[in-house]
C-alpha cells in the first residue's frame, strides 16, 4: 500500500510539473527571437524592466496556472526577472508532498528541471540567458508566504541540457 501511495504521489508530482511548464506560454513566445535585434543596445536593467512591464500589460496578475499554483507577481531586480508563485498548501496532493522530506526534495528537483527546460529552450529566454546575462528567478511559496523553493536559472543550467 505504501509503494502504491508513493507511486500515486510521484505521478501527481509529474502531472503538476508538466502543468507548470505552460506558465511561460503567452508570456514570451516560442517564435523566432527578435530580442537580439530590438534590445541589443539597452542595459540589462532597462531590458528586465521593459519585459516585466510588458508581461504585466498582457497578463492580469495574479493568474491561476493550475489547480494548485498561482503566479502572484513578476518583478525585475537588476538583471533578474523574478516570478513569484504561490502553491496552495490546502491541495491534498501538495499536503502529502510537503509532509515528506524525500517527496518534497524530489518535487523541488523536478520543478527546477521543468522550469529549466522551459526557460532554456524558449528562443527569447535562451538569448537573454546566454547573450545578455538576464536570468529568471522562480520563487515558490505557500499562501502564508512560507518559502517552498527558490532558484535562479543561469547559463550553466542551460548548458547542462546539451
Amino acid at each position: 500500500m505504501k509503494n502504491k501511495m508513493l507511486n500515486v504521489s510521484l505521478i501527481a508530482i509529474q502531472a503538476f510539473i508538466m502543468n507548470t511548464t505552460y506558465l511561460n506560454a503567452g508570456i514570451i513566445s516560442n517564435e523566432e527571437s527578435t530580442l537580439s535585434v530590438n534590445f541589443k543596445n539597452i542595459t540589462n536593467k532597462q531590458l528586465t524592466q521593459l519585459l516585466v512591464k510588458e508581461i504585466k500589460n498582457n497578463i492580469k496578475l495574479p493568474i491561476k496556472i493550475d489547480e494548485m499554483t498561482n503566479l502572484l507577481n513578476v518583478v525585475s531586480y537588476g538583471n533578474i526577472i523574478i516570478y513569484i508563485k504561490e502553491l496552495d498548501e490546502n491541495n491534498e496532493t501538495l499536503k502529502i508532498i510537503l509532509k515528506d522530506k524525500t517527496k518534497k526534495d524530489y518535487f523541488i528537483k523536478k520543478l527546477f528541471e521543468a522550469e529549466k527546460m522551459s526557460f532554456c529552450t524558449q528562443k527569447d529566454w535562451k538569448y537573454m540567458i546566454n547573450e545578455k546575462g538576464i536570468y529568471p528567478r522562480i520563487t515558490y511559496q505557500q499562501k502564508n508566504k512560507k518559502l517552498i523553493a527558490e532558484y535562479i536559472i543561469e547559463k550553466k543550467d542551460c548548458k547542462s541540457l546539451k
